[in-house]
């Protein structure tokens, strides 16, 4: 394991960024950000756990199912020439603005994940982890790459690793290609989260391909934030999207040297007044980072809040199934709620104050007027935001009795803002004259 700052610095010390493959691809931007997750991320081991899927009879079942689904879906579609592909990582409501913007018949979408569609022009994940596997034909190809001995980079077993990413990517790149040729769009939009093989295969598609911002962008988001050195031959890059479209011009000042568009999003963010209830609520927005520390706090300071407080607990988007550790976890009292199919702005409307870490949510709540708590490991990375973090509503706290502090706070008021309300008008603009 190694910090993520040192990452940074060892992969600028051996200048890894120029290096070529013998297909004269700059092949380390395919393959960072899954080293970084790997090198850096001390929950690495519990996030491929929690991936782990149990093959049962029934699983084997849904997902042939599926997978006949998803080839009627895609037979039916391809006969008709689709201007937009969106792809994504079920980010439903920010698909919802583009589909809606874009027109549903022009549209046709591919969730990344192997979760139960909620669109019906819409193939699932379970194609995509067959080409996955299906490795073989690149095999050989692979072994002609110019090796590269990443073990002596990093100090650690890396080649083989590399190696994998690099085969995967390619098989990655295939599919795309192959997808791309049945669906014929003019556009591709996507959610970037590490598939840098939709944007190669768009470019040797000729196609355009544009990323769309999902989540929060700080010097620790390697997908969108690149060293500056980059930018002097990030032109012969084919991993770079040819624009990237961000909540708002706050997220503008990152080094991601391509062209940058304030399209907006829908988020319900004009929620100024907060709501009346009987009781004052703390939401704890949790991740894999934070949430056994935060699971111990909350047991904590239950003890000694007043009986007008009531905690909410929401798990991560991507990890629905850890609402059910959060119960094992923390004493049941009958002041904690534990909630897993509303967002974060709908929980807002009735909160006064969020607790969590590394998280959009942030965000969102600062505009909403509300007071964050943010635990202390969180501080060293929005201290050095992309623009000057310090607002009258966020707080930093190293223990319980900290936290036990910042619910006795007033909101004060504050006027920012990180999202735009979406416009769909410059979107159409910005494609027509594009």
């Amino acid at each position: 394991m190694i910090s993520y700052n040192k990452f940074l610095a060892l992969e600028s010390k051996y200048n890894l960024f120029k290096l070529k493959n013998e297909v004269n691809d700059f092949y380390w931007d395919f393959v960072r950000y899954r080293v970084s997750e790997r090198l850096t991320n001390k929950n690495h081991s519990k996030i491929v756990i929690l991936k782990r899927r149990v093959f049962s009879l029934k699983n084997i079942l849904k997902i042939f199912l599926h997978l006949i689904q998803d080839f009627l879906n895609l037979s039916i579609n391809c006969c008709y020439k689709k201007k937009y592909l969106i792809i994504h990582c079920s980010n439903y409501q920010i698909i919802k603005d583009y589909q809606n913007a874009l027109g549903f018949n022009n549209c046709f979408l591919i969730n990344l994940k192997n979760t139960k569609k909620k669109f019906s022009n819409e193939i699932s994940g379970n194609i995509i982890s067959i080409f996955s596997w299906l490795n073989f034909p690149l095999k050989s190809r692979i072994k002609k790459f110019k090796s590269y001995n990443f073990n002596n980079v990093f100090g650690l077993k890396t080649n083989s690793f590399v190696n994998k990413l690099i085969l995967q990517h390619y098989n990655m790149e295939n599919f795309f290609k192959i997808i791309f040729k049945i669906i014929r769009p003019k556009y591709i939009f996507f959610v970037n989260s590490g598939h840098k093989s939709i944007i190669s295969a768009a470019k040797k598609c000729n196609i355009k391909v544009f990323e769309i911002q999902h989540a929060e962008i700080t010097s620790r988001s390697i997908l969108n934030n690149y060293p500056k050195r980059i930018n002097n031959y990030k032109h012969q890059y084919i991993s770079y999207p040819d624009a990237f479209f961000t909540f708002s011009k706050y997220w503008q000042k990152i080094h991601y040297e391509t062209l940058k568009v304030s399209i907006g999003t829908s988020k319900k963010l004009n929620i100024k007044y907060l709501e009346k209830k009987k009781y004052k609520y703390i939401l704890f927005a949790m991740n894999l980072n934070n949430e056994e520390y935060f699971c111990k706090i909350i047991n904590i300071i239950m003890n000694q809040l007043d009986k007008d407080y009531k905690i909410i607990i929401k798990a991560h988007p991507q990890h629905p199934e850890r609402i059910e550790y959060y119960k094992k976890k923390i004493k049941m009292y009958n002041h904690v709620e534990f909630i897993n199919n509303k967002d974060i702005e709908e929980l807002l409307k009735k909160t006064f104050l969020l607790v969590t870490s590394f998280s959009t949510s942030i965000y969102s709540a600062l505009q909403a007027n509300r007071i964050v708590a943010c635990d202390n490991l969180s501080k060293p990375l929005y201290g050095k935001k992309i623009n000057n973090f310090n607002y009258k509503n966020l707080y930093y706290f190293k223990n319980a009795q900290e936290l036990l502090n910042v619910t006795k706070k007033k909101i004060k008021k504050d006027n920012v803002k990180f999202f735009n309300k979406f416009n769909k008008k410059k979107l159409l603009n910005f494609l027509k004259f594009y």
